[in-house]
């Protein structure tokens, strides 16, 4: 059953990934019902339906799966390594805590999302601090703060550590400072993912999905 709702995530994972929000929502809760109580698919899972969550706007679901989520990443069960490839990485629940609450439009995702950028900057993965400098970039635009949204995303755009499955994000970003390229930085950043969008690959053919 655990390596069943694994194989639920990684579809939930995509729906996210191709903007699917809806779906992304019916697979996390499809895994959620497979996965054993406290198992590290569990935790996954949850604060997945946490992302989705927050781009439905169900505020109260955040929440809720994030308090869940929290309280269970310490506790999971399998008897694993912490390293482990079927252990969820306790360390990404604060990233994906600064993705929910900046998709749901929650001010308290620039303490996060600070926070994040904070702890990645001083030796984390080079790909999450990228992710949450976009994070940190949402929340900004979203405040009025269009100089320091764009910084952000300038910052992530120059790692040279995005992929498909977040440079996505980067566009969500741009879109976000559309009333404000009189500024200079919301320029520079439209003006960086245009020439980026010319250039890039089409995408790759996709498999087939898990129906549920």
């Amino acid at each position: 059953r655990e390596l069943m709702a694994w194989a639920v995530e990684i579809a939930t994972w995509t729906a996210l990934v191709d903007q699917d929000w809806s779906r992304a929502a019916r697979l996390a809760a499809a895994g959620q019902s497979l996965a054993p109580a406290g198992s590290p698919a569990s935790v996954q899972l949850t604060a997945q339906c946490a992302r989705a969550a927050a781009r439905l706007g169900e505020a109260a679901t955040v929440r809720d799966a994030l308090g869940t989520a929290e309280s269970a990443v310490d506790r999971q069960t399998g008897d694993r390594p912490a390293d482990h490839h079927f252990m969820f990485d306790g360390r990404k629940l604060a990233g994906y805590t600064a993705t929910s609450l900046a998709w749901l439009g929650d001010p308290a995702g620039e303490r996060v999302a600070r926070e994040v950028v904070q702890g990645h900057a001083e030796g984390g993965p080079p790909r999450r601090l990228a992710t949450a400098r976009i994070d940190l970039g949402l929340v900004l635009a979203r405040a009025g703060r269009p100089d320091e949204a764009a910084h952000m995303g300038l910052l992530a755009a120059d790692s040279a550590t995005l992929v498909p499955s977040n440079r996505w994000r980067l566009d969500e970003l741009d879109d976000a400072l559309a009333g404000h390229r009189d500024v200079t930085e919301p320029a520079e950043l439209h003006d960086r993912m245009s020439s980026s969008r010319e250039v890039r690959l089409p995408p790759a053919p996709r498999l087939g999905r898990i129906s549920l």
